[in-house]
């Protein structure tokens, strides 16, 4: 909300340029205003609480769940199953946090148009693929479906 309306303001608007297929703030003070510190700001608070969410589900794993009256045998295996959750959820907010820094922040230093293809048409594609990757590969129920349509058997 206060990225957006701060372009209410006059002289505080972003234009879609053709030739770098994007959209770009006007060169005065607001704009570079909303460019660097609003947009760089928001990157690293997003960091900031993904950090902090995962930090604190980690230390809920980690003092385990000796609360529930579970057998023990079952106790630790629910633990490693909400580890290899914790982890998934780990890479996957990673990869998602690069994307943004990517897009939000390299954007803008780059000129060649194959170097802005890099950091937002080919990261957004890179950042999916790697999440479904990241998702079969932490869950053994999706794996021999995905696994099935990829394989060719021999006969």
């Amino acid at each position: 909300m206060l990225q957006t309306s701060l372009m209410f303001l006059t002289g505080c608007s972003s234009e879609f340029n053709v030739l770098l297929h994007g959209y770009y703030f006007e060169n005065n003070e607001c704009s570079h205003f909303i460019l660097i510190r609003i947009q760089q700001i928001q990157v690293y608070i997003i960091g900031f609480i993904i950090a902090v969410i995962d930090a604190l589900t980690l230390k809920k794993i980690r003092s385990g769940f000796s609360t529930s009256c579970i057998a023990q045998t079952e106790n630790e295996r629910r633990k490693r199953r909400e580890l290899r959750f914790f982890f998934q959820a780990l890479m996957q907010s990673a990869v998602f946090w690069i994307a943004l820094c990517c897009d939000g922040l390299l954007v803008r230093h780059v000129e060649s148009r194959i170097a802005l293809f890099f950091t937002t048409t080919f990261t957004w594609i890179s950042m999916h693929t790697l999440d479904s990757i990241i998702t079969i590969a932490f869950n053994k129920e999706l794996r021999p479906r995905a696994c099935a349509t990829c394989l060719v058997k021999s006969r």
